[in-house]
C-alpha cells in the first residue's frame, strides 16, 4: 500500500483511510475523550501520511506509522493541555495579586489620558520619532531612514520626549505608573 502511495495514488490513500480512520479514532478517544479533538488528531494523521508519501519506507508498516503518529499527536495534546492547566492555576493563585478595583482602574485611564496629552504636545517630529520608537517598536536607524533624519536627531528626539515625561510624572512612583499603564493597556 505504501508502494502506492508513494505513487501518488488517491485510490490507496482513500482506501488507507478507509480500513483505519474508525480504528485511529476509537483509540483515540480512549486516551483523550474529546470527540471533536480525535477527529481533529485522525485527520492531521492522515494529512500527514499524504504530505509525507515520498519519503516513508514503501517497506514499512503501514499501520504501525499510522498508530505511531496518532501516539505522537495525542501525546502532544495531552502534554499541551497539561501546560495550560498548569499555567491557567498559576495565574488564578497569582490573580489576586493583580486585581484591580475601581479605584485602580480609573488612575489607570487617567494615567493613560496624562500621558496620550504629554505626547500631543510633544513637537511634531519629537512625537512621530517618540512614537515609531515606542509604539511600533522600530529602532533608531530605521526611525531615522523613514523620518528622513539622522540617528542622531532620532535619538534627540526620543531622549526628549522621554524627559518630558519623567518630568510631567516625577511625583509619581515610577513602577506604580508602569503597573497602571499596563493594567490601562491589557485591562487585566
Amino acid at each position: 500500500m505504501l508502494k502506492q502511495l508513494h505513487a501518488d495514488n488517491i485510490k490507496a490513500f482513500e482506501t488507507v483511510y478507509g480500513m483505519f480512520y474508525v480504528q485511529l479514532c476509537r483509540v483515540a478517544y480512549k486516551k483523550l475523550g474529546d470527540e471533536a479533538l480525535v477527529e481533529e488528531l485522525v485527520q492531521d494523521v492522515f494529512l500527514n501520511l499524504w504530505v509525507k508519501r515520498k519519503s516513508l519506507d514503501t517497506e514499512g508498516n503501514l499501520q504501525a506509522y499510522l498508530y505511531a503518529t496518532l501516539r505522537n499527536k495525542a501525546l502532544s495534546e495531552l502534554r499541551n493541555r497539561l501546560l495550560r492547566s498548569q499555567h491557567y492555576i498559576k495565574v488564578r493563585e497569582e490573580g489576586g495579586m493583580f486585581s484591580v478595583n475601581i479605584e485602580d482602574e480609573y488612575v489607570a485611564r487617567e494615567t493613560e489620558l496624562k500621558i496620550k496629552k504629554i505626547i500631543d504636545s510633544l513637537p511634531p517630529q519629537c512625537r512621530e520619532a517618540f512614537i515609531l520608537s515606542r509604539e511600533e517598536q522600530l529602532s533608531y536607524k530605521a526611525i531615522a531612514e523613514r523620518m528622513n533624519i539622522s540617528v542622531n536627531t532620532v535619538e534627540k528626539h526620543v531622549g526628549k520626549a522621554l524627559k518630558k515625561l519623567r518630568t510631567e510624572f516625577k511625583d509619581y512612583n515610577t513602577p506604580i505608573i508602569i503597573l497602571l499603564g499596563l493594567l490601562a493597556l491589557y485591562r487585566l
